[in-house]
């Protein structure tokens, strides 16, 4: 017996029309909703789908069984949606996915992009399936197939909305793993070194009491990193954190003092080589030092920084020697070699530069 459903007039209720669809406690319509060929009552059972205002249709286009099939692909949900035109009426499929309860709010577009604010739509053959990409991992999505006259546009059924769930595709959290020196300790500088996490997408270097993250860059995916901000003699407290989208894991702390570092002194003279009366500079530099002394032509306390004039005296060479010493330990003793060409003559002495 043939059916015949129109919407020429329906009066509900509390009927609220939004974007193009009809909504009305809780149903929804649509415009010029039904247009159903007649059909062998055999066939009602394989073409039927209860639509979502509580009314059998049949349906040119029906789902396969099973009609949504879910996956993880590379860590991404995944759902292939599929149906059958059994009797080959090779009409149009207007499909449309969303979450939440009420459809409209969050619409699945073939482009993976989603519209909060009403339907977005499209259409695909009358036998086939469409796989949506990417999905939210342990999500529940609702969805209805439509037949469309490819010709005239005109919807001629309205399936309800089956749910379908994604399963959970993140992975499992950072596994444990072990933080230590990366090599030996400086006084300005700290090595670090760790083994891998499974599972880490990247991770964070947290330093101090407070974990202050002072990874260079994210992702951060190497298994070592050197602190160059270290100061000698301080207390210092590290820690590696590791993470993905299920969560992060922490490593060991690891406590460490830096050392005094070592002082160093540079000590040169200019010119080396004079003639005798003739005067020469004397410069030096030192770093991570407290005190330096003077010895061989020269003596007394010197300045950790500082140049003097000499005349070195007598020929044929004088030496300068000076040690600085700091918390780190020692340095030196350097000397400066100053040689003195004699004058011609005797108690001679040059009155004018030569």
């Amino acid at each position: 017996m043939a059916q015949k459903f129109l919407s020429k007039k329906i009066i509900i209720p509390a009927i609220i029309f939004f974007g193009g669809l009809f909504i009305a406690a809780g149903v929804l319509f649509l415009p010029s909703i039904l247009d159903i060929a007649p059909m062998a009552a055999g066939q009602i059972p394989q073409w039927t789908q209860q639509t979502g205002a509580g009314l059998s249709a049949p349906a040119c286009a029906s789902m396969a069984s099973p009609p949504v099939t879910t996956t993880c692909n590379g860590g991404i949900a995944e759902a292939t949606i599929s149906w059958i035109d059994y009797y080959e009426h090779d009409e149009g499929v207007n499909l449309d996915v969303c979450k939440g309860s009420w459809c409209p709010l969050i619409v699945y577009t073939p482009a993976g992009m989603y519209n909060g604010s009403g339907w977005d739509t499209f259409s695909l053959p009358a036998a086939g399936s469409v796989t949506l990409t990417p999905l939210e991992s342990n999500t529940t999505y609702l969805y209805a197939l439509r037949s469309i006259n490819t010709e005239t546009g005109v919807v001629t059924v309205a399936a309800a909305y089956p749910d379908f769930t994604t399963p959970n595709c993140a992975p499992p959290p950072p596994g444990d793993f072990n933080l230590s020196l990366g090599g030996g300790l400086a006084c300005n500088s700290v090595p670090l070194s760790w083994t891998t996490s499974s599972n880490a997408d990247g991770y964070r270097i947290l330093k101090g009491a407070a974990r202050v993250d002072i990874t260079p860059y994210n992702p951060y995916t190497a298994l070592n990193f050197t602190d160059t901000s270290a100061v000698q003699n301080t207390d210092y407290k590290y820690q590696i954190e590791a993470y993905n989208e299920s969560g992060d894991e922490r490593s060991n702390t690891l406590n460490i003092t830096t050392p005094y570092c070592p002082p160093s002194l540079n000590f040169s003279g200019d010119p080396t080589t004079i003639y005798e009366g003739q005067s020469s500079t004397l410069t030096w530099s030192s770093t991570y030092t407290t005190s330096c002394v003077a010895s061989g032509a020269w003596s007394g306390s010197k300045s950790l920084n500082d140049s003097q004039v000499v005349i070195p005296l007598p020929p044929p060479s004088v030496t300068y020697t000076l040690t600085c010493t700091g918390l780190g330990g020692s340095t030196g003793p350097q000397s400066v070699i100053i040689n003195v060409t004699p004058l011609g003559l005797p108690n001679w002495k040059e009155i004018i530069p030569r």
